[in-house]
């Protein structure tokens, strides 16, 4: 912009012009206490600046329009430069690149586009020439215009250093011919005058910090945060001011407090708090002006009215963003495309199939024309999703008809519903569709079951017009709902129609792999990435938030670390992303461990320590590992985070830091209640390594998640189904005794066998068979025997029930009598015992006693009395 202005407007400025550039005109007034030679120099400079803003705007502005962002089926990046000075905003800067940013990057995410930071702490090679530093720093505010409509988000955080004031040497040309760079001023003023200032940039806003934070700086480090000299201290003077006259409404002052000295990045940082207002200031602003900018409202309501479109669309952006990030592999897409597209199977292993199968033929129509599934396969963080993306893309950009789901791309994605409607679509006519629209209000016709059964209608129909092919591409079916259940793939046809292929993928999971290769199938085993690429993955991840490490440093670390997967890369550059002391880069890069596993217990450490929110990270990361299904609802993690006792939950704000905080390491579905879980195995590994090593420390979490079931969750099913499992993992016989034979819900939702199940680890482990001496009877007096209970929701008499489980074996049912052994025989003389209920004296031998007094003995159900369960003793240790 600045280019165009200085070529075309700047030749016919007259003389007269210029000189009505006064110091009134740049708002300039004579300070008593500054020289005057620097209140000369400094008004002179802002006269220059004056002079760009008022030539510039009499070029044309662009105006912001209603867009729809997925027409150029690509995300809108929104790049925002961050401008500062470092050392002293380095708080500031933590705060922005790790809970401002995350958020505005989902925030984006939800509206179809991508949030790209700026932050250039680091990022530029030491032995950078100073010439370049400048115009790498004014060539990234130029990429951030240059993708955002010529009005780059532009984040300005002033205190009270001035900045950098290269001499004019060491500015190149370059700076001043294409950014209009002004001689004597600093890097900061410059990228304002750039990034803001020219243009009236109404996407630019500065935060100010209180003056007074910096007189409670310890002397020591009062270099960093104050200019000594008199002329710097000026110009940061003027520049405020002047900020604040041409932006009046996009300034925001804040205020905080210095804590101390921290040594947290292995270097000495004042280290400050009562930073929330400011982020929330800077959240706030950004999301107006990028509203504001690409008018997202009014197209996202709409959208999420039809979440089935959102989806589609949302998997489509997907697939281009994650088809951009493969590096290589480019034969294993040409060997999917012959495969898919041809026909060819001559690049592809064939497996034989299994004589144990769970997937019956005759529920399809089977032919011998038919074609195997093609399984890609690979352990976990090879790059399957970014090969079969690829791949899509290719196939899409070839007018191939093809149907593709990613799994684990949108949160509704691993809903094998979800999955199955989308491939009818695919496959049915239009008439078909219509019936399925109208058969969507009945439940019947999203169960899996149904569906599954269209899916058979239609590939049978798909069949009978051999001129139409369709190529189906379903990535990461290990992902999906429900894949460790035995109905886990029953969906999946053996085979499909000649015209028509499918390519699936899927980790080294067992119960996946099982299933897939039921029947003779086609394999494509991914193997490691070579060094190189795993090297350009580094550098184009760094690359894409403007960031390069020194030269030699990536190979450095591919080396050291011995990483063979991209998503190991990718976690190390992320890592190295976020660091934001650029002196301590290659103490960084050498603490790097030479396991996934030990590097995932680093960064996961690094999370917790960095966590002051009520240690709610450690709490989601030790819950969802302890929990029972390798996954908790959203909304019971944020009860377990808050106050279990008191029934407290979580403050939402919190919840939401912690899951943005998390993301790359957790998996969130929208179906199954939200349900989080970990988004590889590695990391449930690192997480038992580095905080439930022991089983004190796991049971900590166990009795934790027991409380909640038994004192807080009101379904009873979800509770009869979690809470003896904790019970037992906490070791809380008593409770768990107490639960069992007590809670009314137990006792109508818990099947007898699982109530003596559960019941026989509390039972007495000594033998009481009648052959052994001092063994007895367990006997209740007639009383007890008619009228009480063994549960309270029992109906039968207790005469008539298991005195363990409290299940029926009366009425002719097998049942035994329970014995007691010789430590828990209750003996009160020859042949009289105590009663199991009332603890009243009975006597074994009721001959000649009246009715009322002869004593009943207790009973053991088949289950209870199982094996070697009668002769056991029929008490319980607790």
């Amino acid at each position: 912009m600045y280019r165009a202005y200085i070529k075309g407007k700047v030749e016919g400025e007259s003389k007269e012009e210029e000189d009505n550039f006064s110091e009134e005109s740049v708002g300039q007034k004579k300070d008593a206490d500054v020289d005057e030679s620097v209140s000369n120099e400094v008004s002179r400079l802002w006269k220059l600046a004056e002079k760009q803003c008022s030539c510039l705007e009499k070029c044309e502005s662009n105006k912001c329009q209603e867009t729809d962002l997925f027409t150029d089926l690509g995300w809108i990046v929104i790049r925002v430069f961050v401008s500062s000075t470092f050392n002293d905003f380095f708080n500031e800067r933590e705060v922005l690149v790790k809970q401002v940013f995350p958020e505005l990057r989902e925030w984006c995410h939800e509206r179809g586009m991508k949030f790209v930071e700026c932050d250039l702490r680091w990022g530029i090679p030491k032995d950078t020439p100073s010439g370049d530093t400048i115009l790498v720093c004014l060539d990234e505010i130029q990429r951030c215009r240059d993708e955002n409509r010529e009005l780059p988000f532009f984040i300005g955080l002033i205190g009270e250093r001035y900045g950098w004031m290269p001499k004019e040497e060491e500015v190149p040309d370059e700076a001043r011919e294409k950014y209009g760079w002004i001689d004597g001023t600093s890097i900061t003023f410059n990228e304002i005058l750039v990034g803001a200032y020219r243009d009236q940039n109404p996407n630019a806003a500065f935060f100010l910090r209180d003056e007074y934070i910096s007189k409670s700086v310890p002397e020591t480090f009062q270099q960093r945060f104050v200019e000594s000299d008199q002329l710097p201290r000026y110009h940061l003077k003027i520049m405020k001011r002047k900020i604040m006259e041409r932006f009046p409404n996009q300034v925001y002052p804040y205020d905080c407090k210095v804590e101390g000295i921290s040594t947290e990045t292995g270097r000495e940082q004042v280290k400050m708090s009562g930073l929330d207002d400011f982020a929330d200031k800077v959240s706030n602003f950004l999301k107006s002006a990028i509203d504001r900018t690409y008018q997202t409202a009014n197209w996202k309501s709409d959208l999420d009215k039809d979440s089935a479109e959102l989806d589609k669309r949302m998997q489509r952006l997907f697939v281009i963003d994650k088809s951009k990030s493969l590096i290589g592999r480019q034969t294993e897409v040409d060997v999917l495309k012959q495969f898919a597209l041809y026909g060819s199977e001559s690049s592809l292993q064939t497996t034989e199939g299994s004589d144990n199968v769970l997937r019956k033929t005759e529920s399809w129509n089977l032919q011998d024309s038919d074609r195997k599934i093609c399984v890609v396969q690979g352990q976990s963080g090879l790059g399957k999703t970014a090969l079969l993306s690829r791949f899509v893309d290719d196939c899409l950009k070839e007018n191939a008809n093809i149907f593709y789901h990613m799994v684990g791309s949108t949160p509704s994605s691993i809903s094998v519903e979800v999955l199955l409607q989308g491939l009818l679509e695919a496959l049915t006519p239009a008439s078909v569709g219509e019936q399925i629209e109208k058969d969507k209000g009945s439940e019947k016709a999203h169960s899996v079951s149904e569906l599954q059964k269209q899916l058979c209608k239609a590939l049978n129909s798909f069949r009978d017009v051999p001129e139409k092919t369709l190529c189906i591409c379903i990535d990461a079916l290990d992902q999906l709902e429900g894949g460790n259940t035995l109905d886990h793939l029953l969906w999946l046809p053996p085979t499909f129609p000649h015209n028509v292929s499918c390519i699936v993928s899927t980790s080294l999971h067992g119960p996946t792999t099982s299933r897939l290769f039921e029947y003779p199938a086609l394999k494509l085993d991914l193997q490691k990435m070579p060094e190189r690429d795993l090297q350009e993955i580094m550098t184009r991840y760094l690359g894409n938030f403007s960031k390069k490490l020194e030269p030699g440093q990536v190979e450095q670390i591919i080396k050291k670390t011995r990483a063979d997967s991209p998503l190991w890369v990718m976690f190390m550059a992320e890592e190295l992303r976020i660091f934001g002391d650029f002196r301590l880069m290659a103490h960084r890069i050498e603490s790097f461990p030479n396991s996934l596993d030990e590097f995932l217990v680093q960064v996961l450490g690094r999370l917790i320590q960095e966590d002051n929110v009520q240690g709610v990270i450690k709490k989601v990361l030790c819950l969802v590992a302890c929990s029972r299904f390798n996954g908790l609802p959203s909304q019971t993690l944020i009860r377990l985070c808050g106050n279990v006792e008191d029934k407290e939950e979580l403050p939402l704000m919190y919840w939401a830091q912690a899951r943005r905080t998390l993301k790359p390491y957790l998996r969130v579905s929208m179906f199954t209640d939200d349900t989080v879980t970990f988004a590889h195995q590695a990391v449930f590994k690192a997480v038992n390594n580095l905080l439930l090593n022991t089983e004190a420390l796991r049971k900590e979490w166990y009795i934790l998640l027991a409380d909640y079931y038994q004192n807080w969750c009101s379904e009873p099913r979800v509770k009869i189904l979690n809470l003896p499992y904790y019970l037992q993992r906490a070791q809380l016989k008593k409770r768990l005794v107490d639960f069992v034979t007590k809670d009314r819900d137990a006792y109508s939702l818990l099947p007898p066998w699982q109530r003596s199940t559960l019941l026989q680890s509390a039972r007495c482990h000594g033998l009481a068979d009648a052959v052994m001496p001092n063994t007895a009877p367990v006997l209740m007096c007639h009383s007890c025997a008619i009228f009480s209970r063994f549960h309270p929701s029992c109906t039968w008499p207790t005469k008539d029930c298991c005195m363990l489980c409290s299940n029926y074996c009366g009425g002719g049912l097998k049942a035994v009598s329970a014995r007691a052994c010789a430590f828990h025989a209750e003996r009160r003389g020859i042949q009289k015992y105590k009663c199991l209920k009332c603890h009243a004296v009975v006597q074994e031998n009721s001959k000649g006693l009246p009715k009322p007094m002869v004593p009943t003995p207790a009973k053991l159900c088949s289950h209870c009395s199982f094996g070697n369960g009668g002769r056991r003793c029929s008490h319980l240790n607790i």
